[in-house]
């Protein structure tokens, strides 16, 4: 018997000397921070390109604050965010004492800009929520 996860579930593969984690299929405080500690336990240095954790109600700002800093917390070297909601991602990695982190305006600008951002020996992680499709990012860091 062998274990496959589901397509955007926890997939981690090898990919021109970076480590990817795809686990952009969905996103919620827990498993965000649960994949957060995950990467940091890999070598090399730790990239999150996190979005919108979306459907979390009334406290949706002050969580995404708080997943956002206890990124900074947990050894997180590089946040790259986009979203509406990302921004309180941004924020919450800042105030928390994070230096390298940007959150982009669009989806297409944050594509432009990861081949600048990711380099051989990083260890990366993709999460979001379904509704943000950054299942669409995969490619421009497999090509890289």
């Amino acid at each position: 018997m062998s274990y496959a996860p589901v397509e955007g579930r926890s997939n981690v593969s090898n990919i021109n000397g970076i480590t990817l984690i795809d686990d952009c299929y969905n996103a919620n405080p827990n498993s965000v921070k649960a994949a957060l500690t995950s990467i940091s336990a890999l070598p090399g240095r730790h990239v999150a390109i996190l979005g919108d954790m979306l459907n979390l109600g009334e406290h949706t700002v002050k969580m995404h604050r708080e997943v956002g800093a206890f990124a900074a917390h947990s050894g997180i070297d590089c946040l790259l965010c986009q979203g509406d909601l990302a921004h309180y991602l941004y924020d919450g990695f800042i105030s928390a004492g994070g230096i390298n982190a940007k959150h982009y305006q669009s989806m297409a600008e944050m594509m432009d800009d990861i081949p600048t951002q990711i380099k051989k020996g990083d260890a990366v992680l993709v999460k979001a929520s379904r509704g943000m499709r950054f299942e669409r990012l995969l490619p421009v860091i497999s090509g890289l």
